[in-house]
């Protein structure tokens, strides 16, 4: 039979074996939830010609919305290829409140 110290002792352990094995749980989520943002969060421009405005994805050049003239689209997916790592260095920026650098505009 056990007594009242050994079942405390026991408790204790089952106590400390649950919160192991929830916060192994919790961290596996959490890895999980942040690698899916990671690979479905797409950085845009969005992007005003004339009375024409596109939303494109600054990764792939893929347009998510609107539509400007075939083209300027074409002259914008490359300058977009051209500019892409600082399109990404001012998405940045923005994301952290920070005031962006200027881009060479479309030429």
């Amino acid at each position: 039979m056990e007594t009242f110290g050994d079942l405390r002792y026991n408790y204790r352990n089952n106590i400390k074996r649950l919160a192991c094995q929830l916060l192994v749980c919790f961290t596996v989520l959490l890895f999980i939830c942040i690698t899916w943002i990671i690979n479905n969060t797409k950085l845009l421009t969005f992007i005003q010609y004339q009375d024409d405005e596109v939303v494109v994805a600054i990764g792939d050049g893929q347009v998510l919305g609107g539509s400007i003239p075939i083209a300027k689209m074409k002259f914008l997916q490359a300058w977009i290829e051209l500019h892409r790592d600082e399109l990404i260095a001012d998405w940045q920026l923005a994301v952290n409140g920070e005031s962006v650098y200027k881009i060479d505009p479309l030429r």
